[in-house]
């Protein structure tokens, strides 16, 4: 009797096992691809700093980049970055100004990866900066949601920051309080009875001010949208709040919220969203990681992306 138990007991096994194994594999050959992407996306760099009449190394970096990406920069409006052109000219002249101080190359000291999905990611990295006699001139360092199309993998947002780690926890606090808020903002639009948008508007359009313009969502299975407009904002988060209502959703909680700060002004912040019904249950649960910027009006979501909640980022 105990024979077939045993040998089935050993099939589960084996067949997790293999599951297992086959999951580490995509990751890995996930991690590989993104890597792969970096080295490549630092040639055409290094290709234009050797040659600056190699203006094709310049466009070859631009398309690197998602339709509408952002580059967040200390004291830069973020503005989507629509046109190759223009991004492939301004890069060259920053990398102009490098070579005029004497780098002659660039090389990646480092690159962290973690998959948020199979089509989604967060990566940092330090870039080291060497002159033409090997010293080295600086290091930078940037973090980067990326998103993998039919082209392969884009960068959606670069946020450009210095490669010493900065003692700014004090600004945690700041950026918790407006999560809570952005969260309050939610559960007051579920609050509100019926179906009725007037009823809950005061709330969505609370929502929409919490969300810099322009902002990028992307979903979990890595559906890109541009927000341009309060009303846009305002129009998503009442269909997926009537959404939710028809599921009997009556409250949503932050189970873990993780927050790290990148700059002065930038945080990233990824946490565990609850959906709950009446009597406290979760109806589901999801991740969700945001890039936060502070501004004249305060803290704003610059991207948000939705993952599994067991790839909630490992920033603390």
């Amino acid at each position: 009797m105990g024979k077939p138990i045993f040998y089935f007991i050993l099939l589960i096994s084996l067949n997790c096992f293999i599951n297992n194994a086959q999951a580490n594999t995509g990751k890995m050959s996930q991690n590989q691809e993104i890597i792969t992407f970096f080295d490549d996306y630092m040639q055409h760099y290094n290709d234009y700093i050797k040659d600056a009449d190699n203006t094709n190394a310049l466009k070859q970096m631009a398309t690197t980049y998602h339709k509408s990406a952002f580059q967040v920069i200390s004291g830069v409006p973020i503005s989507p970055l629509d046109n190759l052109n223009e991004l492939a000219k301004g890069s060259g002249r920053f990398l102009d100004s490098l070579v005029a101080q004497g780098v002659a190359y660039i090389k990646w000291q480092k690159i962290n990866i973690e998959l948020l999905t199979d089509v989604t990611a967060y990566a940092s990295n330090v870039g080291v900066r060497y002159k033409k006699d090997g010293t080295v001139f600086n290091r930078a360092a940037a973090d980067y949601l990326l998103i993998k199309t039919q082209a392969g993998w884009k960068i959606v947002t670069l946020v450009l920051r210095s490669s010493q780690e900065r003692n700014n926890s004090k600004l945690i606090p700041e950026v918790n309080a407006f999560l809570t808020a952005y969260l309050k903002h939610h559960n007051d639009a579920l609050e509100d009875e019926g179906d009725d948008s007037t009823q809950m508007m005061p709330a969505l359009m609370a929502v929409s001010e919490d969300l810099n313009l322009p902002a990028i969502n992307v979903t979990q299975d890595g559906n890109f949208v541009l927000f341009t407009s309060k009303q846009q904002i305002a129009k998503d988060t009442q269909s997926f709040i009537f959404d939710l209502k028809k599921q009997g959703v009556t409250h949503i909680n932050y189970d873990k919220t993780q927050i790290k700060m990148l700059t002065n002004e930038t945080a990233l912040a990824s946490n565990i969203a609850s959906i709950n019904k009446a009597d406290n249950s979760a109806l589901f649960k999801f991740g969700m990681t945001y890039l936060i910027r502070k501004g004249d009006k305060g803290w704003k979501i610059i991207t948000r992306t939705t993952h599994p909640l067991n790839n909630i980022l490992r920033i603390n």
